[in-house]
């Protein structure tokens, strides 16, 4: 998270950033319902702003820039806060204004982005929560968001929530592609999942993906990046997959979907000229997005 406080201690203006999947493998389903992966995940450039204002009284308001966005109590936002507040036993005036840059239902995790920002900035203004409890609130808000509370790069396993940092990518440009023609609801994604586990193809180690990053070795993390998903997703989904073969085409060392998609994003070389495949992409009515990973 990158914090930058204004005007006075009870408020606070905070990006909060999305993440890629250079690597996921999808496990069996859980007794819970959810499914165990093992996943490298890593925090990129690419930020909703979030800012938070304490004021007088009891309640809260939020106030979303995209109007496709609820801005009641299934927010994560909302959550998040209303969550912290009954964690502490008290309760305060928020006024909470979201930016969205990242693109919504999209394996980018910007809805997990934004309640981890929410955990990060009550907790520097009023108080933080005791490690347990942020651990408990964090993973009922979704699998997401302890990722989003912790390093830039990590190998997570069980549902998310155990998380072992690494090292990031080192330094690349990042290309976000995304068709607004196609969504995709993460709950089908792992029921195909599990309709097609016999047939799936098998996954490489997780670990040759640590190793190419702790060598800053590029083709290596190629080799070793992989996603369950791309098998059950974009068969549905033709226009991320044109995106995939466009950024391999134009050089890219690592071409994959993001998450359950339907986003896709391409790794390059920092001095990669970028501009005839950005165009392109455009062209074809990709919503597209130039970044960079944190480090």
């Amino acid at each position: 998270m990158t914090y930058r406080r204004v005007e006075n201690e009870g408020r606070l203006s905070l990006l909060c950033p999305a993440k890629i999947n250079l690597y996921l493998a999808v496990g069996q389903k859980r007794e819970d319902g959810y499914h165990d992966i093992e996943s490298v995940m890593q925090k990129i450039a690419l930020c909703d702003r979030l800012t938070v204002t304490v004021t007088e009284g009891e309640g809260l308001t939020l106030a979303v820039s995209d109007p496709r966005l609820s801005a009641g109590r299934d927010n994560l936002v909302y959550r998040a806060a209303a969550g912290y507040f009954a964690a502490k036993g008290s309760s305060f005036h928020l006024r909470i204004a979201l930016e969205k840059q990242i693109p919504m239902a999209a394996g980018l995790a910007g809805g997990s982005a934004d309640a981890a920002g929410t955990l990060k900035a009550l907790s520097s203004l009023l108080g933080a929560l005791p490690p347990e409890k942020e651990a408990s609130l964090a993973l009922s808000l979704g699998a997401d968001v302890p990722f989003c509370l912790g390093p830039h790069a990590a190998l997570c396993r069980g549902i998310g929530e155990v998380m072992i940092p690494c090292a990031p990518l080192g330094d690349c440009q990042v290309v976000v592609a995304k068709h607004p023609s196609e969504t995709v609801n993460t709950g089908e994604a792992y029921r195909l999942i599990d309709e097609r586990a016999d047939n799936l193809p098998a996954p490489p180690s997780g670990e040759a993906m640590l190793a190419a990053l702790a060598a800053g070795d590029f083709a290596a993390i190629g080799r070793a990046a992989f996603n369950n998903f791309e098998a059950v997703v974009l068969p549905r989904c033709p226009r991320a997959a044109y995106a995939k073969e466009a950024m391999a085409a134009a050089g890219a060392f690592v071409s994959l979907m993001s998450g359950s998609g339907p986003s896709v994003f391409g790794l390059f070389e920092k001095d990669a000229d970028l501009r005839p495949l950005t165009e392109h992409l455009q062209g074809e009515g990709f919503a597209l997005f130039q970044t960079a990973p944190l480090r």
